[in-house]
């Protein structure tokens, strides 16, 4: 037996065990990159496609992700939970933030029984790179378990939702409501448990939300009508009126100003749904509850209804 056929037999074991297991993913890049530098696969195939295809049922796309894994993660940085779909989210990243990742998932499989998903780490991974500056190790290590706390949250409530929707709802009347909101507790019994309560909360109450000031961009502003809301990204678009300067011509292009808004039941669902990647801008998020991010991590306005329920004001974060 020559030396490929011995290397295509270890790839067909390594193979079966590389969806659970990051390390199989590096031995398998390891072997299947010296097949393809050397060409070793022309002994039976036209192409390194064919090879994989016809031998492991896998496209070259993927045997290269496998061969990337194996040149840009050192192995010992590889623990036995880690699974092939975090590592093809690592392995092109810059080597301080590579590291950085890699170390606080290795603390993390110490610490916590609680397995996540390559979608977990996506997030960690593209909120660090947008972050304003760089996240030291503590802040980046309770930013990732905030995310997968909140995304054990997310599957427990989609789970609720199927069997008792309102097993952990919070009664409205149980929130100390301003005096402006009281009367909510009349239509509403329990605070939202999905984004669509909470638009529909947002829109029972927009005549009383429109008569309060915020700052929105440096300028006195109050909200004067929903322009449209819709299922797609951005949800909606408001119409809100700014105050205008005594050295400011009046015009209608000045005092009003149409804004993109999104609706997220908790604010970080924002980045969690990837909105921060859409080439549409998103000029605020209206949440029910507001989730503590670092201070560094960029983002749009944040109007939290909860606390202007409590509060009687507008408090964009």
């Amino acid at each position: 037996m020559t030396n490929f056929e011995d290397n295509t037999k270890t790839l067909k074991t390594l193979i079966k065990k590389t969806k659970k297991s990051g390390k199989q993913a590096w031995e398998a890049g390891k072997i299947l990159n010296h097949i393809f530098d050397a060409k070793e696969y022309k002994e039976k195939y036209k192409t390194f496609n064919n090879y994989t295809s016809n031998e492991f049922d896998i496209k070259e796309e993927t045997a290269k992700q496998y061969i990337t894994i194996y040149k840009n993660i050192p192995i010992h940085m590889i623990t036995d939970k880690m699974l092939v779909s975090h590592l093809y989210t690592i392995a092109e990243m810059q080597d301080i933030l590579k590291g950085q990742i890699l170390g606080i998932l290795r603390l993390e499989e110490d610490e916590s029984k609680v397995t996540y998903d390559g979608d977990i780490v996506l997030i960690f991974k593209q909120v660090l790179e947008q972050a304003k500056s760089s996240l030291s190790d503590k802040e980046a290590k309770e930013l990732f378990k905030f995310i997968k706390k909140l995304d054990l949250q997310e599957n427990e409530r989609r789970k609720r939702a199927k069997n008792n929707p309102l097993e952990r709802a919070e009664r409205l009347e149980e929130i100390s409501l301003h005096k402006n909101y009281k009367s909510l507790t009349e239509l509403y019994h329990y605070s939202p448990i999905s984004e669509q309560g909470l638009v529909g909360l947002f829109c029972t109450t927009f005549h009383l939300i429109k008569q309060e000031k915020f700052i929105f961009n440096d300028i006195k502003s109050s909200f004067e009508a929903i322009i449209y809301i819709r299922t797609e990204y951005p949800d909606a678009q408001i119409l809100i009126k700014k105050e205008i300067r005594d050295s400011d011509i009046y015009s209608d292009h000045n005092n009003y100003e149409k804004i993109n808004i999104e609706f997220e039941l908790n604010s970080f669902n924002y980045w969690k749904h990837k909105h921060h990647e859409s080439l549409e801008k998103c000029d605020m998020i209206i949440c029910w509850e507001i989730d503590k991010i670092p201070t560094e991590i960029l983002s749009p306005p944040i109007l939290c209804i909860k606390e202007l329920l409590e509060t009687g004001k507008i408090e964009l974060h």
